[in-house]
């Protein structure tokens, strides 16, 4: 039997942050652009993962890539980019949906719930066609 090369504060991470905005680890990987082999691997703690897959999976999630990998809370809220704005900027419809001020407003988990509700409904879209 092989030795587990993961990490567990990782894995631990990632599949509470999957959980929290219900996504399948199917979803998260089409989501994220990787592997399911892969998110299930880095959720069993069988591998690590490269640093690209941080980033996408980070990314995906809505948090640092310091927060996911080394679980740094001061990080995860400092280096945050809103992933509100970020879907807002290529989605003039959304702007007129929501004010300025509903989205400063607006509890970091709640954008990162919405931004992650968002970009699977943008995906599902885009497959269907």
């Amino acid at each position: 039997m092989r030795a587990k090369s993961g990490d567990a504060g990782l894995a631990k991470r990632v599949k509470e942050l999957r959980e929290k905005y219900n996504i399948t680890q199917e979803k998260l990987a089409e989501l994220a652009d990787i592997s399911l082999p892969l998110v299930q691997k880095i959720e069993n703690t069988s591998l690590y993962g490269s640093k690209k897959t941080h980033e996408k999976l980070a990314k995906t999630l809505g948090v640092s890539v310091a927060y996911l990998v080394y679980g740094d809370e001061e990080q995860k809220e400092d280096e945050e980019e809103d992933p509100l704005a970020i879907l807002l900027e290529g989605d003039p419809t959304l702007k007129v949906m929501l004010s300025v001020d509903d989205l400063k407003n607006m509890p970091m988990a709640s954008k990162r719930a919405i931004a992650a509700i968002i970009r699977a409904e943008l995906e599902n879209m885009r497959n269907s066609k």
